[in-house]
């Protein structure tokens, strides 16, 4: 199986990404927005705080099998009020893989507010079932768009607590 190694603070300051392209006003504008907070966690360290280092996501065929998942929250206020969100994809770069065979990510809703500074495996917020979108990333150093436009409406429409988003292996 292959680890998805997503490199926020190490390699380049925006490697993950929000775009919105949003309709308010009769007027199309696009957003992008970085995380505001982000950190992993690790189930082989289920105490420990990864908020400085890269973001893992997937399970690791090393290491007595650990899980990896990161967690991202966007501050949405650039977005216009009223708007109609037409496109919103997390831009996501391949840094490193880990293992062989290919294995699908998953982005799924945070149900509950978390801080990046003290997020560990032992006190991750709950996730929604549901799955906003799923890939299957493959060669390193490429870009992935995960689509969530309808996530990202449920946002700023008040649906759903902007909370953000867990990646994991599927």
């Amino acid at each position: 199986m292959k680890s998805f190694v997503l490199t926020l603070r190490s390699v380049a300051p925006l490697i993950l990404i929000l775009v919105c392209v949003c309709t308010a006003a009769s007027a199309q504008t696009t957003v992008t927005l970085s995380p505001r907070h982000d950190a992993y966690v690790n189930d082989s360290a289920p105490s420990n705080n990864f908020n400085t280092a890269f973001l893992v996501a997937g399970k690791s065929t090393q290491e007595f099998l650990p899980r990896y998942r990161s967690f991202l929250r966007f501050n949405l206020a650039s977005i216009p009020a009223g708007a109609v969100i037409t496109s919103a994809a997390l831009r996501l770069n391949l840094q490193a893989v880990e293992g062989s065979g290919t294995q699908a990510i998953e982005v799924h809703r945070v149900l509950t507010t978390w801080s990046a500074t003290t997020l560990t495996w032992n006190n991750q917020p709950g996730n929604d079932a549901t799955v906003e979108v799923s890939r299957s990333p493959g060669t390193v150093g490429g870009w992935y768009n995960f689509p969530i436009p309808a996530l990202v409406q449920a946002w700023t429409d008040g649906t759903y607590p902007s909370y953000g988003v867990v990646l994991k292996a599927a």
